[in-house]
């Protein structure tokens, strides 16, 4: 199964969207499974369900951290590079769905994004349109990340 397959194969078995992009990447960068679950934990639902920044935005945020983020805090020269990649990972996944606001997205896909997850209704169930956000950024974490 590839890890683009298996990302979205964590959401669809109840880990969230950030959950779900840095657990199927984790051991390439070091960290345990269990770790990974634990650090992204609180990125799904648009960050702790806020519906803000996209989870599984977020999710390759921290994998963008774990692979280059350990700079010194002098270093201008790797922060200015590091930031640049964030916002390329940023600036892709807004090329596919105009927009990184997770609240917008479930818009977009005829879901009303009600600030507590728990109120998801029927349509959002059948539907699960996170999953196209998560597979999205699977293959963004591919391209950028791991195959660059």
């Amino acid at each position: 199964m590839s890890r683009i397959n298996k990302s979205v194969e964590h959401f669809n078995s109840g880990y969230n969207c950030s959950q779900s992009i840095v657990c199927t990447y984790c051991d390439l960068f070091g960290i345990s499974t269990e770790d990974g679950y634990k650090l992204s934990a609180g990125f799904g639902a648009g960050i702790g369900g806020m519906r803000a920044m996209c989870g599984a935005v977020s999710g390759m945020v921290i994998l963008a951290g774990l692979k280059y983020g350990n700079y010194k805090p002098d270093d201008k020269e790797s922060k200015t590079k590091f930031y640049t990649l964030v916002r390329l990972l940023n600036d892709k996944s807004l090329e596919k769905f105009g927009t990184t606001n997770c609240k917008e997205l479930l818009a977009s896909a005829g879901i009303s994004a009600e600030t507590n997850p728990k109120e998801r209704n029927e349509h959002y169930y059948k539907t699960k349109p996170c999953a196209k956000f998560v597979e999205q950024a699977a293959l963004i974490v591919e391209e950028v990340l791991i195959n660059a």
